[in-house]
């Protein structure tokens, strides 16, 4: 089977029992298709499916794309992430957070001389500190 009219095409998406009853219409759906690279398209959320797949315990999701989209091949492998708000919070990446027992730190620097980055040099005194964190 090929790919032969590429003006109307759409996102399948399995989404976990325990998740579903976050997805609405029209949410955005950022996607990237590893094989073929790591650009993020776009796309919306456009039917939530009424049926409940019993194996593997989901709901498919209908998702049209956006206009720029990648050339797709037929069933290959997708990573999308739907977005629940619009909202931004301030993050850290998880590798940026150092665990320690029960316990996670991050290091947050107490003088910033300006620009986004902070130089850490193996000194007697950094200029960060370990600060505890603990999850929402």
């Amino acid at each position: 089977m090929e790919i032969v009219n590429e003006d109307h095409l759409h996102l399948e998406l399995d989404v976990f029992e325990k998740d579903i009853a976050q997805v609405k219409e029209r949410q955005q759906i950022s996607y990237a298709v590893p094989a073929l690279g790591n650009t993020v398209f776009e796309g919306e959320v456009n039917i939530i499916g009424k049926e409940f797949n019993t194996r593997n315990k989901t709901v498919r999701i209908h998702g049209h794309l956006e206009k720029v989209r990648p050339k797709f091949i037929k069933d290959l492998f997708i990573e999308a992430k739907i977005w629940l708000t619009d909202q931004t919070v301030e993050a850290v990446p998880e590798k940026a957070i150092i665990k320690d027992g029960a316990s996670s730190y991050v290091y947050v620097a107490n003088d910033q001389q300006g620009g986004d980055e902070v130089k850490f040099e193996n000194c007697g005194s950094w200029p960060a500190s370990p600060t505890k964190v603990s999850p929402p």
